[in-house]
């Protein structure tokens, strides 16, 4: 599932050698944010959230896939296949599967870091707004459809005015 997973990754992307560094800090970003979501599965030892993560990733790129090549939108550099965003689905899925699999902590970087991604493709012309909001729906939707919560203990204090404890849980 890795290797299709990076295949598909490596395949939506445009250029690595992006004119602009604008651009360029772009494509990394969206490269970066699936091998992180990937990696940190792997060290955590969570097999089903990799095969999760690699569903969500499938998901995403072929439905956006599907729309750029049955939709055939201009983008404002002239380019064709703009709608939706490759660059901003796939960055959104990986953010919302850390989102939703291990909490904010790990969701709200990759949040700034999609949200980065999907403000370069505007910036470099690649992209109108709508394609670039498409891509992120399509990227969220995905990341959170097909992952469920990383089973983690949680603990809450108990304070009252005769009630001291713990509350120690465990989602399976």
């Amino acid at each position: 599932m890795l290797a299709l997973t990076l295949c598909l990754v490596t395949l939506s992307a445009t250029s690595l050698r992006a004119s602009d560094s604008l651009e360029f800090a772009g494509d990394i970003g969206r490269i970066l944010l699936p091998i992180s979501a990937w990696t940190t599965a792997f060290l955590k030892k969570d097999y089903s959230g990799m095969v999760q993560f690699s569903q969500s990733m499938v998901a995403a790129v072929g439905i956006t896939y599907a729309l750029k090549y049955s939709l055939h939108t201009r983008r404002p550099n002239g380019k064709t296949h703009a709608f939706p965003s490759g660059h901003t689905s796939v960055a959104f899925c990986a953010a919302s599967f850390g989102q939703k699999r291990y909490g904010l902590s790990y969701g709200l970087p990759a949040f700034i870091t999609a949200a980065f991604v999907g403000y370069t493709r505007l910036a470099s012309k690649n992209h109108y707004g709508k394609d670039v909001l498409a891509g992120a729906a399509i990227g969220i939707i995905t990341g959170y459809l097909f992952t469920d919560r990383y089973p983690q203990v949680d603990i809450q204090a108990l304070v009252g005015p005769d009630l001291y404890g713990l509350i120690i849980g465990k989602a399976f």
